[in-house]
């Protein structure tokens, strides 16, 4: 353990220890669920009547708790961060903290999007990423562009050209997204004039997408803004 982290765990405990009673309890944990730019945390202790107590801690020890996932995931061997981590508190001042990496954190509030997308940009983890969140595993980027071509649909990074995932055109081609599609001219230009194919809805516009794409011709679809 660095002399960092080993003090950061020092400050968390201490903010716990000030936040709960001074007698009357026999055990209490922290739990602080966390991505990069959202965060939950609730502490419970245990009265010696039997009951359960809530409590919070202040601000620095929350600021520690941030800081202590950035230290370890800088020092961890395939620079992951932790999602969930639970200290474990004893009236003695013993401490225990534990650490969950391979499970997404139990949100109340789920995170909007682009939090996620900053989340597996900082730290990317394409085993924990939702099929809602692609991210480019080159560059983290998440801007996507949809282009078609023999029959499959393929999703390409927006921020440096790459393939993130690819399907059948046919599984997607009967929805009511609106699109316009353009023949294809190349990863981060700008389409032609004149390269209009069609637009309106994707039921619409597939048999005319598919003429042009079954050629062996890229086309590029653009959702309607």
């Amino acid at each position: 353990m660095s002399p960092e982290i080993e003090a950061l765990n020092k400050t968390i405990a201490s903010g716990i220890y000030a936040a709960l009673p001074k007698e009357g309890w026999t055990a209490a944990t922290y739990r602080f669920n966390a991505i990069t730019r959202y965060s939950e945390e609730t502490g419970m202790c245990r009265l010696e009547t039997g009951a359960n107590q809530s409590f919070v801690v202040e601000d620095d020890a929350t600021d520690a708790l941030k800081d202590l996932r950035t230290a370890m995931a800088k020092a961890h061997a395939e620079g992951h961060a932790w999602y969930s981590a639970a200290v474990t508190l004893m009236p003695d001042g013993s401490f225990r903290f534990d650490f969950i990496y391979d499970k997404l954190p139990p949100f109340k509030i789920v995170p909007s999007h682009d939090k996620w997308v900053d989340e597996f940009r900082a730290y990317p983890r394409p085993d924990m990423q939702g099929p809602g969140i692609r991210m480019c595993t080159t560059c983290g980027s998440g801007e996507q562009q949809a282009v078609v071509q023999h029959g499959s649909y393929l999703i390409r990074c927006g921020g440096c050209g790459k393939g993130i995932v690819a399907t059948s055109f046919i599984a997607i081609s009967q929805t009511d997204d609106v699109c316009s599609a353009y023949v294809d001219p190349g990863f981060d230009q700008p389409p032609a004039e004149g390269a209009l194919i069609a637009r309106g809805p994707l039921w619409e516009i597939a048999d005319a997408v598919n003429r042009v794409a079954d050629k062996g011709e890229a086309v590029l679809l653009v959702a309607a803004g």
